[in-house]
């Protein structure tokens, strides 16, 4: 795959993972940054990331202000870390509703739609990847690779993503 113009990554388990070790986050600070997928989207050289994430445990794990402080710390570190020549922006958006019909709730497309239209991207399918950790494996859900099949794109477990180079 040559390098996608826009990627759409998920934030649990993808960019972060839980310093605990635990399933879910036991408060912001329980997080650690994935630099190696720091350094493979770089790699990538996209021109724009959309860190998009379902967050239905807000209000259980942590208020809405702590998640938000910790999105844009994690959104601000990646578009540091990333920056290169062709970076346009990188930005983060998240779901805090657990209603399956919310047309913002992975896996629906409300989420990608939105960011393509607050920054008028106008570019076709086969530029864009989505990068997940729920990929339908044993044990796991499968919301991530849904939403890139709902939205028509590429995609690529996180797994795959590291391994994969981009030409």
């Amino acid at each position: 795959m040559r390098n996608p113009k826009v990627i759409f990554i998920e934030l649990d388990n993808v960019l972060i993972h839980t310093r605990s070790g635990k399933s879910f986050q036991q408060g912001i600070w329980d997080m650690t940054l994935d630099l190696k997928v720091f350094a493979k989207l770089k790699e990538s050289k996209p021109e724009y990331i959309f860190i998009i994430s379902n967050q239905g445990g807000i209000g259980r794990f942590f208020t809405e202000a702590e998640f938000e402080a910790k999105l844009d710390y994690v959104t601000v570190s990646l578009k540091s870390y990333v920056r290169h020549s062709n970076l346009i922006d990188v930005n983060s958006i998240y779901c805090a509703s657990v209603d399956k019909n919310d047309p913002y709730r992975k896996p629906n497309t409300g989420m990608l739609e939105y960011m393509l239209k607050l920054y008028s991207i106008d570019c076709q399918k086969n530029e864009m990847l989505m990068i997940g950790y729920s990929s339908g494996k044993v044990g796991q859900s499968d919301i991530d690779i849904m939403t890139a099949k709902n939205f028509g794109i590429r995609y690529l477990d996180i797994n795959e993503f590291i391994k994969t180079y981009f030409e």
